[in-house]
């Protein structure tokens, strides 16, 4: 299985959490290929022996989701899946997807939501989303829905090569993408987790950049949306793009609102209520 399967690592100034990573994958994946795209431009190339490595120093700091793109177009094998420096891959979860590929030629991507988790102790915190039931989405106005309704954060997805992708911009990935990969295929969402994101690590205490992003990427996200409503549906009339806006504001105001609450967590007070104030004017929503 995978013999498939190339593991794409984008990593930056974290030696000891790659090292803990890399152990953890080899073990787990004996067979696959590694590609690491290290943003760190002096600190010399990394070798790891009796593996299939691809590894590449960038010349300068690319910025954190170029430097994913770049690890992710160095795969050559069937398949293809992104792992942060921190976190790693589940083998049954990883297995049920390459079968799902393998007998559904006509998906170009498997998603399926990330298990956050205590590496510590050994136990869940919580899926970052869930579904019922497989699904494959052939309708583009249900897959918008899914999205939007069940706030999916679509980060998480084993790739059919070539690499149904293109480099990425200022808006958020994880939105963006979307459109390109059903340039090339459909997209399978499954309930079953393959990547766990580890929230406490046994290494120690770091900065995670979803942790970051999920207080300052407004307007990312926004552009993400927008970008992939218009892969989705084209240019609308009027009444179209307002009910699309529309859509798109509630969800950036639910992500505020979230991040408030994380604020006022961290006594930060001021920008929590700076929070508010956005989302007091831009919730389509009516009043309560």
């Amino acid at each position: 299985m995978d013999a498939q399967l190339s593991i794409c690592i984008p990593t930056y100034q974290r030696p000891d959490y790659l090292a803990w990573t890399m152990g953890r994958l080899v073990r787990d994946f004996p067979a696959a290929q590694f590609c690491v795209s290290d943003n760190e431009m002096d600190d010399g190339p990394i070798n790891w022996p009796d593996i299939d490595i691809q590894y590449i120093q960038q010349s300068e700091n690319i910025g954190p989701f170029p430097n994913m793109f770049a690890a992710l177009s160095m795969a050559t094998r069937q398949y293809a899946v992104y792992c942060a420096d921190d976190d790693y891959l589940l083998p049954a979860g990883i297995a049920r997807g390459i079968a799902y590929l393998d007998s559904h030629p006509d998906v170009a991507a498997y998603c399926a939501p990330c298990e956050i988790w205590n590496e510590v102790e050994q136990t869940p915190f919580w899926n970052a989303w869930g579904i019922d039931e497989p699904t494959t989405f052939t309708d583009h106005r249900l897959l918008w829905n899914f999205i939007i309704d069940k706030h999916v954060w679509p980060e998480h997805l084993i790739y059919r090569l070539p690499l149904p992708l293109k480099p990425r911009t200022r808006a958020y990935w994880a939105f963006a993408d979307l459109p390109d990969i059903l340039e090339h295929g459909h997209i399978h969402f499954d309930p079953t987790p393959f990547y766990r994101n580890l929230l406490v690590h046994p290494v120690g205490e770091r900065v995670q950049l979803g942790n970051v992003q999920c207080l300052t990427y407004f307007d990312e996200y926004r552009a993400g949306l927008e970008v992939l409503a218009y892969g989705l549906f084209g240019r609308q009339p009027h009444r179209g793009r307002q009910k699309l806006q529309d859509m798109i504001a509630s969800f950036i105001c639910s992500r505020m609102d979230v991040a408030a609450r994380l604020y006022l967590r961290q006594g930060h007070e001021a920008d929590a209520i700076m929070l508010k104030k956005r989302i007091a004017i831009a919730d389509p929503r009516p009043s309560t």
